[in-house]
């Protein structure tokens, strides 16, 4: 999580939003162009994300520049 949040802050993306830091199995951050989920490996396999967008468009980032 602190790594996503150095390397979009650097990249000019700050975080607009985080949620559940309480919580030690999930963490959503906004980051406004992308919205970034963080899981214990339970909470992974409990929610199942890969499951519920299975038939959302893929979208190819590969020409996107990197940090």
């Amino acid at each position: 999580m602190d790594e996503v949040d150095k390397q979009l802050s650097e990249a000019g993306e700050p975080p607009i939003r985080r949620e559940g830091l309480r919580s030690d199995i999930w963490v959503l951050m906004d980051f406004g162009c992308v919205i970034v989920h963080v899981f214990t490996d339970e909470a992974r396999k409990f929610y199942n994300l890969e499951r519920l967008w299975s038939d959302s468009e893929v979208v190819d980032i590969s020409s996107l520049p990197s940090p």
